[in-house]
């Protein structure tokens, strides 16, 4: 057998997409890529992936706070954008508190890096500008802790969202 047909992909012969009836009398050759470009439009419309809407979790805080729950039921990571203003000397640290359900008690989470369980969150913002930083693996609902030493304000939005 030459190696050009051990590369190809058997077809499989099925009827024709949006036939009303399974009919053995007119076959048609098809294989996955025929099915899927029938079936969407020969296209995949990217901005209609799951994404949940924007929250805004902390809006120029200047001091330390924990945001309202945020509900990520159905979202497997979530999107935290901060921008930090007026440092000199301070920083921020933004932590994820979560919890299974609506209401319930809300403690730190945590994600294995390299064989050790790490806190979610994020490198200390030492400095101004624009942070966004992707977490997966979170629970049901979600808090942001948002924590200051001396000086500096913070604006925290969340977005969750599957990857």
């Amino acid at each position: 057998m030459s190696t050009s047909t051990q590369n190809k992909l058997p077809l499989a012969v099925l009827p024709k997409i949006g036939d009303d009836e399974i009919s053995d009398s007119n076959p048609q050759p098809c294989n996955l890529v025929t099915l899927l470009s029938a079936e969407l439009g020969d296209s995949v419309d990217v901005a209609r992936q799951s994404k949940g809407e924007v929250v805004i979790a902390h809006n120029a805080i200047t001091a330390t706070a924990t945001s309202a729950e945020i509900d990520c039921r159905g979202f497997n990571a979530v999107s935290i954008e901060c921008a930090v203003s007026a440092i000199s000397s301070g920083n921020w640290l933004v932590e994820i508190l979560g919890c299974a359900i609506s209401g319930g008690a809300f403690g730190n989470c945590y994600e294995l890096q390299a064989g050790t369980w790490e806190i979610m969150q994020t490198p200390t913002l030492d400095a101004d500008g624009n942070y966004t930083f992707l977490v997966r693996g979170i629970p049901n609902y979600i808090k942001i802790r948002a924590t200051r030493t001396t000086d500096g304000t913070l604006t925290c939005t969340a977005t969750p969202m599957n990857v």
